[in-house]
């Protein structure tokens, strides 16, 4: 995770803290998705919480705030429940982000290997992940591609 900043309870319940968020020039819908269709943006979400340097503000700026809706702190509301009763960290772990990322294509694994600064080895990992099973989904997505291309020839 990146470096943390201090800020006092004022100064969050303020949000003096946003100017030093990573995503204090995205769109607020990324955090706030309507359901399971926006699974990507989510991801995309909780990936950009991961490494912010203000990731404990935000969330303790929701929970203080009682904000029932969106992902804060890279948190979605039940997960800020456990951490406001002492039953999980305000840190979130590898396995936080990649719940998702388990059917991910190796180009998606790299941007996030990226974004994240971890090693897509590590990634691979921690999603259990071997090489064998890697290339297993490498050849079923070419398998899949050529099936669109064909049946985009039949018509």
């Amino acid at each position: 995770m990146g470096s943390e900043v201090d800020y006092s309870i004022e100064e969050i319940d303020e949000g003096k803290w946003r100017d030093n968020a990573n995503c204090k020039n995205r769109s607020v819908d990324l955090f706030f998705t309507d359901g399971a269709g926006d699974s990507s943006r989510y991801l995309s979400a909780k990936t950009l919480c991961f490494n912010c340097p203000v990731q404990k503000q935000c969330l303790d700026y929701a929970v203080l705030n009682s904000i029932v809706y969106g992902l804060w702190g890279g948190m979605p509301y039940r997960e800020r429940l456990q951490y406001r009763v002492g039953k999980r960290s305000h840190k979130l772990e590898l396995k936080d982000v990649l719940r998702g990322y388990s059917n991910a294509n190796d180009k998606t694994l790299t941007k996030l290997s990226e974004t994240l600064g971890i090693s897509k080895d590590n990634i691979k990992y921690a999603l259990g992940i071997d090489k064998k099973s890697m290339a297993r989904r490498v050849r079923r997505q070419r398998d899949q591609l050529r099936l669109k291309a064909g049946n985009s020839d039949d018509q």
